[in-house]
């Protein structure tokens, strides 16, 4: 019995599956992953994709058999992507530039549709395959452009670990709050780094990819009102001096850019109808700083405004509409 059955990446979790024609199942390689699909002679050609969103990628678990797949030129959509692919059970040989592999059950391998490269799958065979926007990876500064495949070593113990992860992704996704697959999605995406580097250096610690992790544990830790500087250099990796000079390259420093960050998010508070019931001194508080009335001094430096007058001023508006 053949089951071509799919589910459009649309919001996800829950959605039933539709039984599909090869010929479909070839639009969707088409139109989603920039595919063309060759199907071999034969009476068997097996199908089935589950899709979702996880965050910013997608992640899919596909059965199929008896295909030969390969990239579409110009496609312009697709080419902003890559492919990590864990092959769960049976086999896919890639071919490109010249060379052949072929990765068996626990192979991991990562292609960039934007290269061309060949696809062979024979027998039955299941994949998780996680599509990573390039986009998010250049801006954590991980490399986001292959001519070649990549093939992280599973034996490495970090490497193990993403793998790990992205099966427990595919099997739980479905399940899972928005919440939590958002969350679920940015680690991956972080943890890209140990994939893309897994065959030449640690992963990277310096450049753009420090600064994202920097910015990033900062809006995290915002309301912790003992950050300081040695902290961030520690929960990154780097030394104080290394992590100066990344905000100095931007003009400021690391505690002006961690104040900054602050008001802004306090800004947004006072100025959300979500949080019109907080008090002032709670805004405060969950934006780190240690009294209201060092909030509303800093505040109306930065604005113009202290933050009741900005939070009256606006109701004020908003009633006059």
């Amino acid at each position: 019995m053949n089951a071509n059955r799919v589910v459009p990446c649309a919001n996800p979790a829950t959605q039933p599956r539709y039984s599909m024609a090869f010929a479909q199942w070839r639009e969707v390689l088409e139109k989603v992953y920039g595919l063309n699909c060759e199907r071999h002679p034969g009476p068997s050609c097996e199908v089935e994709i589950d899709r979702r969103e996880i965050g910013e990628v997608c992640v899919a678990e596909v059965r199929m058999s008896a295909q030969t797949l390969a990239p579409r030129r110009k496609m312009e959509q697709t080419e902003d992507q890559l492919y990590l692919k864990l092959v769960v059970n049976g086999t896919a040989r890639f071919e490109q530039n010249g060379e052949q592999r072929r990765f068996a059950a626990g192979s991991l391998v990562i292609v960039d549709p934007a290269a061309p490269f060949l696809e062979y799958v024979e027998e039955e065979t299941r994949m998780v395959v996680v599509t990573c926007p390039k986009p998010a990876l250049r801006e954590r500064g991980y490399p986001s452009q292959f001519n070649h495949w990549l093939a992280p070593d599973v034996q490495s113990p970090d490497v193990q670990t993403v793998h790990d992860m992205v099966r427990v992704i595919a099997s739980r996704g479905g399940g899972l709050a928005e919440q939590t697959r958002t969350l679920l999605g940015a680690q991956l995406l972080d943890l890209m780094d140990v994939l893309l580097h897994a065959d030449s250096r640690p992963a990277s610690r310096t450049g753009e990819a420090a600064r994202y992790r920097v910015k990033r544990f900062i809006a995290q830790h915002i309301g912790d009102e003992t950050l300081d500087a040695t902290t961030i250099a520690h929960a990154a990796g780097l030394s104080i001096s290394y992590l100066n000079r990344i905000f100095r390259e931007e003009g400021t420093s690391p505690m002006r850019y961690l104040w900054n960050q602050r008001l802004e998010r306090a800004y947004q508070f006072l100025t959300s109808a979500k949080a019109d019931g907080l008090r002032i001194e709670e805004i405060a508080w969950r934006c780190g700083f240690a009294s209201a009335a060092h909030f509303s001094r800093l505040f109306k430096q930065r604005y113009g405004a202290t933050p009741k007058e900005l939070r009256e001023g606006g109701k004020a508006a908003a009633a006059a509409q």
